[in-house]
C-alpha cells in the first residue's frame, strides 16, 4: 500500500508512543511480546515505524498496554490510523463494554470525529450498531431491533456459505449486529428467533469460513447468550450441551472471555438435570474463574444462586 510521508511519519510518532508506554510500565521488548501474542521481532518493527498495516497485531500490543488504536485516533493525532482498518473491527474493540458507564460518550466522540467518512456504508453501520446498543440498554427493545436491521441493510458483505442456504455474516460488525438483534428478540420474548440468530452465528463461526480473530470474539458471547437463553426456557439438557461445547471451544482456542459464565451456565444445567457432582465441580470451577479475575462480585453472586436454588448445604463446597 503506498502512503504519504505524513502517514509515515504518524506511524513513527505511534511507534515512539508505544515504546514510551512499554517503557513506563518496566517492560522489557520480550516481555510485552509474550503479553501481546506476537514475536519481538514485529515489536521492533513497529516501534520503529515500519509496519503500515497493523490491524489486530498492533491493537494486541495497544490493548497490553492499556489502551487501545480508537483512543489515539480521538485523543491524539493519529488519524492516519483510520485508513489501514477498513473493516472498522478496532472502532468496536474501542466500544466494547456494553455495560460501561461512559458508552453513550463514547459514541458521541466517534460521530464528532473527523477522521472517518460517516456518509461510508461500513462506518454507517457501525454507528447505527452502537445506537441499537444504547437503545436496548434503555430498555427500548423494539427500536433498538429496528435501528439494528436498519444496520444490517446497509451491510455489504454477506455471502451464502452455508450448506442450508443461510446468509451468514463474515465480519465482526455484522457479528455484532446479529448478537445485538438477538438480544432484542430474547427482551421481546421472541426465543426461538433469538435462537434462530444464535444458531446461525455458531455454525457459521465453527465452519472455519470466518476470521479466527472474528470468532474468538464472538463465539465466547454467543455460547454463553445460547446457553442462558436455553437454561431460561428450562430446556436444561440442551443448555447443558451447548455450554460444554463452548467451554471445550474456549479450552482448545486458549479464549477465556466469559468462560466464567459459560462454566456457571454448564453447573446449573447439571444442577437442574439432577447431576450433582458434575454440577458442584462446574460451578465451583465458575466461582473459581471468578475469583482469579477479581471478579469477586460475580463469584459471590455464584453462591448465593446455587445455595438459595438447591439448598444451603451447597454452601460448604465453596468454603475455601
Amino acid at each position: 500500500m503506498d502512503i504519504t510521508e505524513q502517514e509515515k511519519k504518524t506511524f513513527e510518532q505511534l511507534g515512539n508512543y508505544i515504546q514510551k508506554l512499554r517503557i513506563e510500565k518496566n517492560l522489557s521488548q520480550d516481555e510485552l511480546a509474550i503479553k501481546s501474542e506476537i514475536s519481538r521481532s514485529q515489536l521492533a518493527k513497529i516501534e520503529k515505524g515500519k509496519v503500515y498495516s497493523y490491524g489486530y497485531t498492533v491493537e494486541r500490543v495497544l490493548n497490553a498496554l492499556g489502551t487501545s488504536q480508537m483512543e489515539l485516533i480521538l485523543e491524539r493525532d493519529y488519524g492516519a490510523l483510520a485508513r489501514f482498518n477498513n473493516e472498522f473491527g478496532e472502532i468496536w474493540e474501542f466500544l466494547s463494554e456494553d455495560n460501561s458507564e461512559d458508552f453513550s460518550l463514547k459514541v458521541e466522540r466517534l460521530k464528532q470525529s473527523n477522521y472517518y467518512d460517516k456518509t461510508k456504508p461500513h462506518f454507517k453501520r457501525v454507528l447505527l450498531l452502537c445506537d441499537a446498543i444504547i437503545l436496548r440498554r434503555k430498555g427500548h427493545y423494539l427500536e433498538s431491533l429496528k435501528v439494528a436491521n436498519e444496520a444490517l441493510e446497509v451491510s455489504t458483505s454477506f455471502e451464502v456459505i452455508m450448506s442450508n442456504g443461510k446468509k451468514t455474516p463474515i465480519t465482526l460488525v455484522e457479528y455484532k449486529i446479529l448478537i445485538s438483534m438477538s438480544n432484542s428478540k430474547s427482551k421481546l420474548d421472541l426465543q426461538d428467533e433469538s435462537i434462530e440468530i444464535l444458531e446461525m452465528c455458531r455454525r457459521s463461526l465453527n465452519a472455519d469460513v470466518v476470521p479466527l480473530e472474528t470468532a474468538r470474539v464472538i463465539l465466547p458471547v454467543v455460547y454463553l447468550n445460547f446457553s442462558n437463553i436455553l437454561r431460561d426456557e428450562r430446556k436444561y439438557a440442551e443448555a447443558l450441551n451447548i455450554a460444554k461445547e463452548g467451554i471445550g471451544w474456549c479450552k482448545r482456542s486458549n479464549v477465556f472471555k466469559n468462560f466464567g459464565e459459560i462454566m456457571y451456565n454448564l453447573g446449573t444445567a447439571h444442577l437442574y438435570l439432577g447431576n450433582k457432582n458434575e454440577g458442584v465441580e462446574s460451578v465451583k470451577q465458575a466461582y473459581n474463574s471468578f475469583r482469579s479475575i477479581d471478579k469477586h462480585k460475580e463469584a459471590e453472586m455464584v453462591v448465593k444462586f446455587v445455595v438459595d436454588k438447591f439448598g444451603v448445604e451447597m454452601y460448604r463446597h465453596f468454603s475455601l
